[in-house]
């Protein structure tokens, strides 16, 4: 028991060892590549790639990629709302459909009952069909902007917000006497002041 005890406890001591030695080694060599990426003047980031064709399998994997945890219910939220939309009036449409082409098909013999007449039917139709393809144009939309959007994060990961940019905002008024054209008045605004500091 005691021999057991104690290989099990090199064996945890040298998995310590090890993890510190390979973490401290991957700082190392992570400093070393970043001054030779600051040295090159071409560096790739492959980041917007991977979302983007992230979020083209699977949509909000690029957001989850991106570390916008937040965005992935957002996302499939807007899914299931169009897809039970479209769901909706595709059932709608098809009923609508139905009996429609059941009243035209008996028109001339005996009639079905309908709260309907065949006018208001084909509008009703009409209707659902155009509500339908509305949705589903917005799903695509929805689709895409889903991709854009995981782009545009992982374009935007590594922005710099520190301390050293600032943006000042602040109102912009100034009293215009213009002699030649006869004009005077009041001009007001805003303005912009981006600084970085060093």
């Amino acid at each position: 028991m005691k021999y057991r005890l104690a290989f099990f406890s090199r064996i945890f001591y040298a998995l310590i060892f090890s993890l510190f030695y390979n973490s401290i080694q991957a700082q190392i060599n992570l400093a070393n590549d970043s001054t030779k990426i600051k040295d090159s003047t071409i560096v790739k980031n492959d980041r917007p790639r991977n979302a983007a064709l992230l979020s083209t399998l699977i949509p909000g994997a690029g957001q989850i990629y991106n570390r916008k945890y937040w965005k992935t219910p957002l996302i499939y939220g807007g899914f299931s709302g169009l897809g039970f939309m479209i769901y909706r009036n595709n059932n709608e449409y098809q009923d609508y459909r139905n009996i429609y082409r059941s009243l035209i098909d008996t028109i001339i013999g005996n009639e079905i009952e309908s709260p309907y007449s065949a006018e208001q039917l084909k509008v009703l139709k009409d209707g659902a069909r155009r509500n339908r393809d509305f949705f589903i144009i917005i799903a695509v939309a929805w689709y895409a902007a889903n991709i854009v959007d995981a782009i545009v994060d992982a374009h935007l990961y590594d922005f710099d917000v520190s301390d050293n940019l600032t943006l000042r905002v602040s109102p912009f008024f100034n009293y215009n006497t213009n002699m030649a054209l006869g004009r005077s008045g009041m001009q007001s605004g805003l303005t912009l002041n981006f600084k970085l500091k060093k």
